[in-house]
């Protein structure tokens, strides 16, 4: 089938002031392909929408790649006909010019986060977006983006989408990006 149209809204909020966040908005319109091959109850899976939030930096260059990021992977079920959920990882083609340490390549896609050692309660625990539902009363899943390097990839293909989401939490790692951030191992 076809994408449905998507725009992409940044938002920058009074709770959270040192972030901003980019989110699909419309992505959920219709049901993406082949989750009803993976899952009976499907219809708790098939309508997505995708957030990432990044830290404010100065000079902050996140315009430059994340909406372009975003707009890239709202093609991505209907085009190789694939559905997007929790855990699963997306090559990112568009590079954070923001980052330091890191050469961010791939993002693991999350619906819940909380890490342990997270020094700002507030950022700690990924948003409750949940009770949207569409027309159809279909639920809306919040899927938060978070970048990840080759060698955390590579940990997650071997380990798991659930090893690297604990050592996320270990290390402190909440749901907003951090272009400044070391490596998980």
């Amino acid at each position: 089938g076809k994408f449905p149209y998507v725009g992409i809204a940044k938002f920058e909020s009074e709770e959270y002031p040192d972030v901003i966040i980019y989110s699909t908005i419309g992505l959920s319109a219709q049901n993406m392909p082949t989750v009803d091959l993976f899952h009976k109850d499907y219809l708790d899976y098939a309508r997505i929408e995708l957030v990432i939030a990044v830290r404010k930096l100065p000079g902050d260059k996140s315009e430059s790649w994340v909406p372009h990021f975003l707009g890239e992977l709202v093609k991505f079920p209907w085009n190789m006909v694939k559905w997007l959920g929790v855990g699963h990882t997306i090559s990112m083609n568009r590079r954070d010019p923001d980052s330091l340490y890191l050469n961010f390549t791939s993002a693991i896609l999350i619906k819940e986060l909380t890490p342990v050692n997270h020094p700002d309660i507030k950022l700690s625990k990924t948003p409750d977006l949940s009770g949207l539902i569409t027309e159809s009363n279909q639920p809306v899943n919040f899927l938060f983006i978070q970048p990840i390097n080759d060698e955390e990839a590579y940990y997650m293909r071997a380990e798991g989408s659930k090893a690297l989401l604990n050592l996320f939490a270990e290390k402190g790692i909440g749901w907003v990006h951090n272009s400044e951030r070391e490596g998980l191992l």
